[in-house]
């Protein structure tokens, strides 16, 4: 009951903050609630009530990698990075789910991400990523749509 009030809230406080962006807030709404766990959904929620609230300050948006050397893309998450990264974006080339639940996913620049805790999540292959440096030497995985960047999953690098 308490989530389900929670998540209501949260769509509420979403379109009463992003009226100006009704379609996109639309889009943000049907992508968080096509998620397979509550947990996920309002992580979602979470993610795209945080986002509208950076538009509207006018925070600068997440900068893309596509400037960056290829070998500093291609070594970011392993102790040889040349130069530091603060994130990369890429695309999903394979996914795999453990027993558990956890992804693995191959992005197209050949890196190998395996999820570490957190829940359960779908994701397919060509869906753009966003990987970048968490706390205490970690790194965490969002997944970027039309409307924004949402959820957060916990990831070591394998290759």
């Amino acid at each position: 009951m308490i989530l389900r009030n929670t998540l209501m809230a949260a769509a509420f406080l979403l379109a009463a903050t992003a009226a100006h962006a009704d379609e996109n807030l639309s889009a943000a709404i049907l992508n968080c609630s096509a998620l397979p766990t509550d947990a996920a959904q309002l992580a979602c929620y979470r993610h795209v009530a945080a986002q509208i609230k950076a538009d509207a300050a006018g925070a600068p948006p997440v900068r893309d990698t596509g400037n960056a050397p290829v070998a500093a893309q291609n070594t970011f998450g392993s102790s040889a990075a040349p130069e530091p990264l603060d994130h990369i974006i890429d695309r999903i080339a394979d996914v795999t789910y453990s027993g558990f639940g956890h992804f693995t996913v191959t992005l197209k620049n050949g890196q190998v991400w395996q999820q570490t805790e957190g829940s359960t999540v779908h994701l397919h292959k060509d869906q753009t990523v966003i990987v970048k440096h968490g706390s205490l030497g970690g790194f965490h995985l969002s997944i970027q749509s039309d409307v924004g960047i949402y959820g957060s999953y916990e990831v070591k690098r394998i290759k």
